[in-house]
């Protein structure tokens, strides 16, 4: 995929322990849990985050939240996807309900 490369460097960071919690499920679209599967990188000195959120009807979301020091994290209102009647909402991808 990838032909040649300059001055590029793989770095995995250690994880630290800092007692807080990344993201804590606070919106109704995240009421059962928000998961375990996320994806994390950072953009000139913000971390961007994807993460997995299940509503209490069972409906999965992909939600969006940023942090200057990732630890510390703010989920924007994006206004890209409805939940119920929210307009306001960090949701970057719909939810696709599945017919059996």
């Amino acid at each position: 995929m990838i032909e040649r490369s300059r001055g590029v460097k793989v770095v995995v960071n250690r994880p630290c322990l800092t007692g807080d919690k990344c993201i804590v499920a606070d919106k109704l679209w995240e009421g059962h849990r928000v998961g375990p599967y996320n994806s994390v990188l950072e953009d000139n000195g913000v971390y961007k985050m994807w993460y997995d959120a299940i509503a209490n009807d069972g409906s999965r979301w992909l939600c969006y939240a940023e942090s200057k020091d990732g630890v510390h994290w703010e989920k924007k209102e994006l206004g890209l996807v409805s939940f119920n009647e929210i307009k306001e909402t960090n949701i970057v991808f719909p939810h696709e309900k599945k017919s059996l």
